[in-house]
Order: C-alpha cells, then sequence, then structure tokens
C-alpha cells in the first residue's frame, strides 16, 4: 500500500508540469517612446526609441521638448541625449534571493551593459545605462547615427554572468539621429527634382479650404506626393505621421511663413505607413476661424518622433512657382461656394468639402461603379442638374447638414464595403441582411399575435 502510494505521487510530481517563471517589461524612462505590441501567435515586441534633432542637446539629465519655437528645424518632444541614464524595469515572478539585473545585447556574449542592482522583494528589477553606451553597443559612437539593435534583459544569479534560464526578455533599441535632416525637395506629382532625398518622406502638398479648416491634397487634388523611398526616414526608422504647422497670414507670404516655427499651431495626420503612398490619411487640418487666411508648413515625424523633413520657402521648387501662395495659404469657408468642385454636392454640402473623407469615398464609389456603366453614367448626370439648389440649401442650414450626414451614412458604409470586397459581394450582404430582418420581424409580429 506504502510503496503504491509513494509511486503514486512520484508519477504525479513527475508529470506535473513545473511553472516556469514569467519575466514582464514595465516600464522605460528617458527614451523618447516605447511600445510593446503582439503578433497573432502571442509572441511580444518592446521597442524603446530614442530620438535626437540637435548635434548639441538642449536637453541634460531628463527628456525635454525642444520644439520650443526656433524656427522649422528639427525638433522632438521627448527628446533625449547621449549622456542621459535611460531606466529600463521589469518583474519576474521567481523567487528573489541572490538575484540581479542583467542587460546584454542579445548577440554577444561578452560583458554587461549599465549597472546590475539587486531584485526587489516584489520581484522589481531595473537597469541604468546611458544612451551612449547603448549607442556604443549597437556601434554609433555619442549615438551620433542612426542605429538598432535586439538586446536581452533579465536576471542572473550572485556573480554569474549569464542569464538564468527563461527569466529575460528581448528589447530592441531604435536610435533615430535627425541631425541636418532639415527640409525636403519638393517633388510634384512624385517626381523629386535634382538633390532630393528619397528618405524626405511626404514631399509636396496643396490646401484647399473648409469649414473652419484647410484640406491637404496635391495640387489639383492628384494627391500628397512622397520621395521615392517612402516610408523610409533612413535604414533605421520609418515615417508615421504629418504634422503641419500654421500661422495667420501677416500682409504678404514673405512676413508669414517667418513666423511659422516648430512652435507653431499644429496638426499631426496619422497614416499607415505599410502603403505607398498611403491611402488612409484623414487630409483635415482643423483648429481654424472661417474668414481668416492661415498659411502652413509641413514636416514629417519619424517612429522616434523625430519632426525634420520641413517645407523649405526658399526651395526653388515654391519661389519660382507663381501660385506659390496660393499652395501653401488658404482660408476657411463654410461650404458655400465650393460645391462645383468634384461634384459630390450634397455629401460635400453636409460635410463641409469636397475632400473629407466621407465625401472621397462616395466619389471613388461614384467612379468605379457607376460612371462606367450606362445606366450609372446616366444618373450621375442626372444627380449634377437637379442636385446643386438643394445642397446650396443644406450647406445653409446646420440642422439640415446633421440630418443629411445621419442619412448618408448607410450609403457610406454600402459604398465603403463595396471599394474594399466588391459592388456584387455587397449587394448580396444587404439582400441577405434584409431576407434575414424581414424574417425576424415577422416571426416576432406571429409571435406575438399568437400569445395575444
Amino acid at each position: 500500500m506504502g510503496k503504491a502510494f509513494s509511486s503514486s505521487l512520484l508519477a504525479f510530481f513527475l508529470m506535473t508540469p513545473i511553472a516556469s517563471a514569467t519575466v514582464t517589461f514595465v516600464g522605460a524612462s528617458n527614451v523618447s517612446k516605447w511600445s510593446e505590441t503582439s503578433d497573432e501567435q502571442g509572441t511580444k515586441t518592446i521597442t524603446i526609441y530614442g530620438g535626437i534633432t540637435h548635434a548639441t542637446s538642449p536637453c541634460s539629465n531628463t527628456v525635454c521638448n525642444s520644439c520650443n519655437g526656433s524656427g522649422l528645424v528639427p525638433c522632438n518632444e521627448q527628446e533625449v541625449s547621449p549622456t542621459m541614464t535611460v531606466r529600463l524595469s521589469a518583474r519576474t515572478s521567481a523567487t528573489q534571493t541572490g538575484r540581479y539585473a542583467l542587460l546584454k545585447s542579445d548577440s554577444d556574449s561578452s560583458g554587461q551593459l549599465g549597472n546590475s542592482p539587486a531584485v526587489d522583494g516584489s520581484g522589481t528589477f531595473y537597469v541604468d545605462v546611458t544612451w551612449s553606451d547603448l549607442c556604443g553597443a549597437m556601434g554609433s559612437t555619442n549615438c551620433a547615427s542612426s542605429v538598432a539593435k535586439t538586446f536581452r534583459l533579465g536576471i542572473r544569479e550572485n556573480n554569474d554572468s549569464s542569464f538564468v534560464s527563461g527569466e529575460s526578455i528581448l528589447i530592441r533599441i531604435v536610435m533615430s539621429n535627425a541631425v541636418g535632416r532639415n527640409f525636403y525637395k519638393r517633388c510634384p506629382g512624385g517626381n523629386p527634382q535634382s538633390g532630393a532625398s528619397a528618405t524626405d518622406g511626404f514631399c509636396d502638398f496643396a490646401v484647399f479650404p473648409g469649414d473652419g479648416k484647410l484640406y491637404v491634397d496635391g495640387p489639383a487634388g492628384q494627391g500628397l506626393s512622397v520621395a521615392t523611398g517612402f516610408p523610409n526616414a533612413d535604414s533605421t526608422v520609418k515615417w508615421t505621421k504629418l504634422v503641419f504647422f500654421f500661422e495667420p497670414y501677416a500682409g504678404n507670404l514673405t512676413s508669414t511663413v517667418s513666423t511659422i516655427t516648430n512652435g507653431s499651431s499644429r496638426s499631426e495626420l496619422l497614416y499607415s505607413n505599410t502603403q505607398n503612398p498611403p491611402d488612409d490619411l484623414d487630409p483635415r487640418v482643423p483648429g481654424m476661424e472661417n474668414g481668416t487666411k492661415y498659411c502652413l508648413a509641413m514636416a514629417n515625424q519619424d517612429e522616434a518622433g523625430n519632426i525634420a523633413s520641413f517645407t523649405d520657402f526658399s526651395d526653388t521648387g515654391y519661389t519660382g512657382d507663381p501660385s506659390f501662395e496660393a499652395t501653401v495659404c488658404g482660408t476657411p469657408e463654410e461650404v458655400v461656394g465650393l460645391l462645383d468642385d468634384k461634384k459630390c454636392f450634397i455629401a460635400t454640402a453636409a460635410w463641409g468639402s469636397p475632400l473629407d473623407p466621407h465625401v472621397k469615398t462616395l466619389r471613388s464609389f461614384r467612379d468605379r461603379f457607376l460612371k462606367v456603366t450606362p445606366w450609372g453614367a446616366a444618373f450621375v448626370e442626372a444627380y449634377y442638374s437637379w442636385s446643386p439648389p438643394l445642397a446650396k440649401w443644406i450647406s445653409e442650414h446646420e440642422v439640415a447638414r446633421t440630418v443629411v450626414r445621419g442619412a448618408l451614412w448607410p450609403l457610406i458604409a454600402f459604398a465603403w464595403l463595396s471599394l474594399e470586397i466588391g459592388l456584387l459581394a455587397t449587394l448580396g450582404l444587404s439582400v441577405a441582411l434584409l431576407v434575414g430582418s424581414g424574417v425576424l420581424v415577422s416571426r416576432t409580429h406571429w409571435r406575438r399575435r399568437g400569445e395575444a
């Protein structure tokens, strides 16, 4: 009996999996930003960014905002410096006694980076290391260039120089140095000028009026232009945002653009940098007063938060353009007067601009599915003939605009889905939903009659 029990107990322990320790990343200080993402398999990726935009850093011991109005020069709202100390914090679920923090290059079996304090009683541990040491381990002296490398953060036992098995995590460290990356060369229609860099990012724009805002697009509505290497800002980081800085018109173009700095009022436009050029950019630059003229400067922001590659108002690509002022300056206004542009009259009246994303969706649906068929083209021409007076009335009544926006949502949803999966598939899905809804309503009606 005793032997049988002992054998069963031994078998139980042998077959029962032993819970392994887990290390969880807690955070990082004195960095421009950090992120933690997971793929479909649940594998986590931790990325830490440091951004430098000045040869002589304006920041000392802690990150600082270098977008301080000192002209159109590169800046970062969370700028780091080579001498700054980074703290990387994590937590282990394992026993803490006699254990110490450890940071090393994942591909380097040599010595540790930074200090190696003991793990505290809660399992929390950290490593302090300067950006200069991190950059040096990545091959960049004093962070003078953009570099990236994967490191391993974890714990060691006593004087051991190796990680405890299963008690470490991988962290990708990225340094983005934007010093000297001041301006883009204008590239109208995506055609780069002489001297343009493939990594200039977005490199041309024009403004169009909206209600309480300006819209940005390419000249003649041909789309914003990007450099040939987009979305790469350099070999290490990518561009992720457009930033527009703006100031009210000051009597003439020269005086106005001299007032636009990296500390001016601004608007950030997000996009997906997986496409070239991205087609999901929201072109609205809000926060403006109708009737007030504004001039804009464009800049590109990278993954580390560096804002660089600005509009160069001395660029001959702009100064030699007789429509230069009309390209970079505009006056927000109510939608009245805009209704002859691009001809989505009612939707334009409802949303305030022909460049609003909702209007662009309807326009894309029109161009792809309606204009290519005789009946569709006939419908479009009929719509053009009777809708302008109605659109003008809608544009003059805010309540009507609100009602029309609500009424157009089903059409916008249908148009968007058609553009994504095709018109026939969307029609089939719509019919199925209508039939299903009808059956449900009918059953509910007869059930209630039966209960009565």
